[in-house]
């Protein structure tokens, strides 16, 4: 069913950048504590390096092949002359669609302006910086993912099978 595949890519894709955000928060944690340490281990960092982008690739790809379904069951809709339209803009420039993206994009916007501001008064405290730089990346992500087209479309194909039941 295309349902369950859509749902499997979006769940790997999501999976995918929500761990590079948290890989992001321990490589920046990593580089505070061995900072002073000069001796800190190589093969720690490039471990923490590949793991994020791994998670970034596989992201990326997953985010890639959803996208393809999502199009192809789009254009599937429309020759059954099904009500479905896919949005014409991306996740990243919708804002406010549903209940779950309405608190992403608050917590987005918010962190973002708190994060410029700690910028520009030049806050130097690590554990601050850290802080709101993953909260910054991880809302951005959720804002993408609920504000998208293939979560859009998850949800559609959803409402339509619990109607035929």
């Amino acid at each position: 069913m295309d349902l369950k595949k859509l749902t499997l890519y979006y769940r790997i894709s999501f999976s995918g950048f929500l761990g590079a955000a948290v890989m992001f928060c321990i490589i920046m944690v990593f580089i505070i504590m061995t900072s002073d340490n000069k001796n800190a281990p190589d093969i720690v960092s490039y471990i923490m390096a590949a793991l994020f982008w791994a998670f970034v690739i596989v992201g990326t790809v997953f985010v890639i092949i959803a996208g393809k379904k999502e199009r192809q069951i789009y254009r599937q809709m429309q020759s059954e002359n099904n009500k479905y339209s896919s949005q014409l803009l991306a996740g990243v420039f919708s804002f406010f669609k549903n209940k779950k993206s309405k608190a992403a994009d608050i917590v987005f916007i918010f962190s973002l302006i708190i994060t410029i501001i700690l910028y520009f008064i030049h806050i130097n405290i690590p554990a601050v910086i850290i802080i709101m730089t993953t909260l910054v990346l991880s809302s951005f992500i959720l804002h993408s993912f609920w504000n998208g087209k293939i979560y859009n479309c998850i949800n559609y194909l959803k409402d339509q099978s619990e109607n035929k039941e």
